[in-house]
């Protein structure tokens, strides 16, 4: 790709947002890493109860994956928006602190459930049935303690 073909699809992404009612993409994004993420808790519990249906173990796997990428994708939209928000002060520009740092949190929070649950992944590969080790537990505190914060830095937002 070239430096005119990067230039190119920045305008179709300006142009699109300029054609919508939204002010950028943030909140276009920000919803997906909260229903993929809610989604996929309840999968893994679905997995805990029903646990000779492997399935369940592996499509909560791969939402929490496609939530952390969306998590990351909002947060770099939050990052864009903000440059659009200079020009506030006082209480706003408190608020849009908090909830960056917030927003922050809760991606590190949720990359790190997706590590508990590759790794809960790879030691149950080889079983019939989802296995209830430390490993699945952690992995069910850390989503539960993720979707929280990202609750807390939706209610910020």
């Amino acid at each position: 790709m070239t430096g005119s073909d990067s230039g190119y699809d920045a305008l179709m992404l300006e142009d699109l947002i300029a054609r919508s009612s939204l002010p950028n993409l943030h909140p276009a994004v920000v919803h997906f890493p909260i229903a993929l993420a809610v989604t996929a808790f309840g999968l893994d519990l679905a997995a805990t109860v029903l646990r000779k249906r492997r399935w369940l173990d592996h499509a909560g796997a791969l939402l929490w994956a496609l939530a952390t990428v969306g998590i990351w994708a909002a947060w770099w939209t939050g990052e864009q928006a903000q440059k659009m928000m200079w020009h506030h002060e006082g209480a706003a520009q408190a608020a849009l602190a908090d909830h960056e740092s917030l927003g922050l949190m809760a991606a590190l929070v949720l990359t790190a459930v997706l590590g508990i649950r590759l790794v809960a992944a790879w030691l149950s590969a080889g079983d019939a049935r989802t296995p209830l080790g430390p490993v699945r537990w952690a992995a069910l505190g850390a989503g539960l303690g993720a979707i929280v914060l990202i609750m807390v830095t939706a209610d910020h937002g």
